[in-house]
């Protein structure tokens, strides 16, 4: 397990990602990435609390079945968002007169892929089976998958979905 100690707070990362998370700068923007210079986005430098926030596409499903256990992991090609971006408005934004996520909030810059493992009998893999054949887009939330779930073993990005939207 490693740490990584941003200004509020501590985020423990699996120990595979030792050497993966950088820090950089994109469209004047500072973020973390994952490999390297050029590699995926993970978040915004200042905010992140270790969740992956991604904007995009569903564009596979791969299927695994690994010892007895099915599992898919879904390729999402897209950007990510800001750490405060909630899916769903909070009891604050509503007394605030906010009900809806602003029309004008994108995910930032170029796409990446970034790989979400669930299993096959999971509601999100059913939400993203739909998200692929409808074309529809998604945000998905999703953390760095455990050192003990040997994700890593089989995905240079192994990340794991907390939620997933569909949007039209």
């Amino acid at each position: 397990m490693t740490t990584d100690k941003r200004e509020t707070h501590t985020i423990m990362l699996p120990g595979y990602a030792e050497g993966m998370i950088h820090e950089g700068e994109f469209e004047g923007q500072a973020v973390i990435r994952w490999g390297g210079a050029e590699g995926p986005l993970l978040g915004y430098a200042a905010t992140w609390d270790g969740a992956v926030r991604v904007g995009g596409f569903v564009e596979r499903i791969h299927a695994l079945d690994l010892d007895g256990t099915d599992l898919l992991f879904l390729e999402v090609i897209g950007g990510i968002f800001p750490a405060d971006t909630l899916a769903l408005p909070t009891l604050d934004d509503m007394k605030a007169g906010r009900y809806s996520r602003p029309a004008t909030l994108e995910p930032l810059g170029a796409d990446f892929s970034y790989f979400f493992a669930t299993t096959t009998e999971s509601d999100i893999a059913s939400l993203a089976q739909d998200a692929l054949v409808s074309g529809l887009s998604v945000d998905v939330v999703g953390r760095l998958a455990d050192d003990d779930q040997n994700l890593h073993e089989l995905c240079g990005l192994p990340l794991v979905p907390v939620s997933l939207s569909l949007l039209r």
